[in-house]
């Protein structure tokens, strides 16, 4: 029977062990957990995001290329990183300014086991134990292209782990602003080593003349003011992930090219004698209905079906609007981090944002949030901060930048009603009350509907469920 004096043991071996700066033997083993186990480790943030323990290093800090990112400016650029040992998976302090904490205790070198918990800054991490079905497809990490609990991006974070564990090439489809990129970046990170290149190129911002520079390089000398050899894209992205945002953009030229270093892997830089060969991943993306340019003679057939070999579609936000609580407290960290404060969202400013369909999806989302808290005088983020975002010209309307939305008084602020709130149902009205922490009563608040009648609704989308 374990009694009080085990875990002083075990937490006087683990101090000891950090002062020496290796793992201490008094702290219990994990069993090394392969792909096909049916228990893994996983770790959980403050948001309730989690991060399963697989088949990589995680790294984990404030920077934007940490797997497990934290939007707390107590926590160091990359602050520590988890591996895999043949012991099991342990967490490593990257000499932290304010260090990593294992159940209180500061660690250099720490074992990771169900219940462990973690603190880095001041936020909190804990490694908990889950039960696998073997027979489900794996889902992929979360970030902000990939965050919800909706069907459609449960059904992406399957679809997109499955296309990252092939060679084919990989095309994302998606409206401006739903992160695409950020899906492309999944794939590597499922895919690939921590070290593995990724580069993204955006074709549609590319003059055509510069195209097949960027993509394959040139030697020196090919051509005036070519006075060094330069790497291509593809040569840049060599064993890693190579991402071609707004495929649809690129001249026809340049799409026999393409397709030609899909068909043979092999690029040949501007003036160069002999090709090079690469080995990429080559993620697609477009917000372009390609089959109508293929139609209309911009793009070509064979090359569509070449990048087309897995097809992702990122849905809209207003499609998985139950996920905007949760994804606008996500932002809000993101924000908080960048302005160096707190940033709360009160209901009243996310019953305004759950009424909004979100063309701009969640780019718009974060720039209306970005906004929003720099209007605030403090931390509380409430209706009145976040301006006529709704009535914003777009697309042909807009010729001017608009002046700045005047801050309403709070007394003339208009809450949205239930007329002017899409309410989701079944499975999505399900998880729109999870991400409001399961409160009928706050939902009410939210979308403008008594008690009452959400409480038919939802008992009716439980019963479907079933």
């Amino acid at each position: 029977m374990r009694n009080d004096f085990d875990g002083v043991r075990e937490r006087a071996a683990l101090e000891s062990a950090s002062e020496r700066h290796e793992p201490s033997e008094g702290w219990p083993k994990t069993e090394r957990l392969a792909l096909g186990a049916t228990r893994e480790l996983a770790l959980v943030d403050d948001a309730g995001r989690t991060y399963r323990l697989e088949v990589r290093a995680l790294a984990i800090g404030r920077g934007s290329q940490c797997d497990i990112q934290l939007f707390d400016r107590s926590v160091s650029g990359v602050h520590a990183r988890v591996v895999e040992t043949d012991d099991g998976w342990e967490i490593r302090d990257q000499g932290s300014t304010n260090g990593t904490w294992v159940d209180s205790i500061r660690v250099t070198t720490a074992r990771l086991r169900p219940g462990v918990e973690i603190v880095v800054g001041r936020s909190t991490l804990r490694c908990v134990a889950r039960k696998v079905d073997e027979s489900a497809p794996r889902e992929g990490p979360t970030s902000e292209a990939l965050y919800g609990r909706s069907v459609a991006m449960s059904r992406l974070r399957r679809e997109t782990a499955s296309a990252a564990i092939t060679p084919y090439p990989v095309l994302v489809h998606g409206e401006s602003g739903t992160g695409k990129e950020l899906v492309a970046r999944a794939v590597h990170q499922l895919r690939m080593k921590p070290r593995a290149p990724f580069v993204a190129i955006n074709a549609g911002a590319l003059p055509e003349t510069l195209v097949e520079d960027e993509l394959f390089g040139h030697e020196k000398g090919a051509f005036t003011g070519a006075n060094a050899r330069r790497r291509g894209a593809f040569e840049q992205a060599d064993g890693g992930v190579l991402f071609l945002d707004e495929v649809g953009e690129l001249p026809l030229a340049q799409q026999a090219k393409l397709l030609r270093v899909l068909e043979t892997w092999e690029v040949r830089r501007v003036g160069a004698e002999s090709p090079i060969r690469v080995h990429v991943k080559l993620v697609c993306a477009t917000h372009r209905d390609l089959f109508a340019l293929v139609r209309e003679g911009r793009f070509r057939e064979d090359l569509l079906f070449r990048i087309a070999q897995h097809t992702l579609r990122v849905a809209p936000l207003r499609e998985r609007i139950e996920d905007l609580p949760s994804l606008a407290r996500s932002l809000c960290e993101r924000v908080a981090g960048e302005l160096g404060r707190d940033v709360v969202l009160e209901d009243e400013a996310l019953a305004k944002l759950l009424a909004y369909e979100w063309p701009g999806n969640v780019r718009e989302l974060l720039g209306v949030l970005r906004a929003a808290a720099s209007r605030a005088p403090d931390v509380r983020v409430g209706p009145e901060h976040l301006g006529d975002f709704a009535q914003r010209p777009r697309g042909n309307e807009r010729q001017t930048e608009p002046p700045p939305p005047a801050i309403e008084p709070v007394e003339s602020v208009v809450i949205p009603r239930a007329q002017s709130v899409n309410l989701p149902s079944g499975e999505a009205l399900l998880a729109l009350l999870d991400s409001v922490g399961g409160s009928l009563s706050r939902l009410a608040r939210l979308t403008g509907k008594s008690r009452a009648a959400l409480r038919e609704r939802v008992k009716k989308a439980r019963a479907q469920s079933r």
